[in-house]
């Protein structure tokens, strides 16, 4: 059976912890499938490069679930109603669009509360997890009331429910009155300053980004529902859509390891990298989180793999200077060693051989730290390869479709387009392979600025573990 393919796609995303649940969950499940990220500027692209890879379904978060809707051909009626989506599924070559965000609401109401029913509720912002909220509380017969720092946003959206309004410093004022507060803003809300909730009461947020300390605190304070537990609520109905098989929801709430595969790194080993400015993401505004997250067994380095001609050499080189790290290209290694070019190797003495000083070349690499290391495009096709590579750093696949690849290879420098096989299937037989090894697709393409993206992308994920 084809192994499926899934991801996350979001701006920015690669804090998400979405990978490690959905592979945890694949692999309970005994599902050949592989899940990771999409580092994309639009929903429109994600929707492209989602065609180009063959993903048989995506998460969709901030700040693309509105407008997704436009760009896929179904959408359920829940979506319609909040008008967000945050799960897409292919089906019968369609994409299909689900929310199943109100279902986190629905579910943490339902274990916080025996009486719901005219529940007086604040739902603190006004982007699409609001929507959701707003959605889920209307259906369950409570009392909602909507606040935003941006008062027009906020009364767009009770107009929206047909519920009630406040401005920010009213529902600070009385924020006792309420029996449940929902924040669902991408950062933890003051709850000692700006909204001193009392403790007993019902408190949901979205952010998931929260210092242990925080989190106990919250825990101890109120009936609480974080946003791990919000993510995996609504993580629950999202793989039974995605696979089409029943959850195994209590291996799935199991999911609380905050020092996950992807968790934050060592930071001391970089100064320089924590006096640069944090760049702005439209989907997360006024991000004011902390974190304390253990270090992740991986070294301080990004791993550029890829199909040959995707742009490794060059966004390495402009990513390092940025970042002022190190560059180091596993081909030149190798021709630097054999004293001949990679095409003269793999003609000379054979792929097989090439293969091995490649590997042999990685092994080396495993101390380095503080690099930007470009592989070359077969370096994945070795699974040992993926495991050091993975230990060596972020490891990311820029993404370029086969036609722009192959107009950017001179025929007479790269060994297998020299050989009798089909070129555009061993492009379509590597898709799956870079996927299983990455840990963030960027595209690359001709209107594509990867460097950007990923240095943002990097910029941001670093400072995050540093607070």
């Amino acid at each position: 059976m084809k192994k499926k393919l899934f991801a996350v796609c979001g701006n920015p995303i690669l804090h998400s912890k979405s990978p490690q649940l959905f592979s945890d969950a694949y692999q309970n499940a005994g599902i050949d499938a592989v899940y990771t990220r999409l580092a994309v500027d639009s929903a429109e692209q994600a929707i492209e490069l989602a065609k180009e890879i063959s993903l048989n379904g995506m998460n969709i978060t901030a700040p693309f679930k509105s407008d997704i809707i436009n760009f896929i051909d179904n959408i359920d009626i829940h979506s319609k109603e909040i008008g967000a989506v945050n799960t897409v599924v292919l089906d019968d070559n369609q994409y299909s669009g689900f929310n199943t965000d109100y279902l986190a609401i629905t579910n943490s109401m339902t274990l916080l509360s025996p009486h719901i029913n005219g529940l007086k509720c604040l739902v603190i912002g006004a982007g699409n997890a609001a929507k959701a909220a707003a959605y889920a509380l209307k259906m369950l017969h409570c009392n909602v009331t909507i606040t935003n720092r941006t008062n027009e946003r906020a009364e767009i959206l009770a107009n929206k429910f047909n519920v009630n309004f406040v401005s920010i410093e009213e529902a600070q004022s009385k924020i006792n009155d309420f029996d449940a507060v929902i924040s669902t803003l991408p950062y933890c809300i003051d709850i000692d300053n700006s909204f001193k909730i009392k403790e007993g009461k019902i408190f949901i947020e979205a952010c998931y980004v929260i210092p242990t300390d925080l989190l106990n605190e919250r825990t101890r304070k109120f009936l609480y529902f974080s946003g791990l537990d919000w993510l995996k609520e609504q993580a629950i109905p999202a793989f039974e859509l995605m696979t089409g098989i029943k959850a195994d929801s209590s291996f799935m709430k199991e999911f609380v390891d905050y020092d996950s595969n992807m968790s934050f790194l060592r930071m001391q080993e970089s100064p320089k990298l924590l006096q640069k400015e944090i760049p702005t993401f439209a989907g997360m505004t006024d991000f004011k989180s902390t974190t304390n997250h253990s270090i992740c067994e991986r070294n301080d380095n990004i791993v550029l793999i890829g199909f040959m001609g995707a742009g490794k050499t060059w966004t390495g080189r402009e990513l390092s200077s940025m970042l002022d790290y190190r560059f180091i290209d596993t081909d030149e290694l190798i021709e630097q060693s054999e004293g001949c070019p990679v095409l003269d190797i793999f003609q000379n003495k054979g792929e097989a051989y090439f293969r091995e000083l490649e590997t042999n070349i990685i092994n080396s690499l495993l101390c380095t730290t503080g690099a930007v290391i470009s592989c070359g495009g077969g370096a994945v096709l070795n699974p040992k390869n993926i495991i050091n590579l993975k230990k060596l750093g972020i490891v990311i696949w820029l993404f370029a479709n086969f036609r722009e690849c192959l107009n950017r290879i001179p025929p007479d420098t790269r060994p297998i387009l020299n050989s009798s096989e089909d070129i555009s299937k061993i492009f379509k037989t590597r898709i799956p392979i870079y996927c299983s090894a990455s840990d963030l697709i960027v595209p690359s393409g001709l209107d594509e600025n990867p460097v950007n993206k990923i240095y943002n992308e990097y910029i941001l994920w670093r400072k995050l573990s540093a607070q």
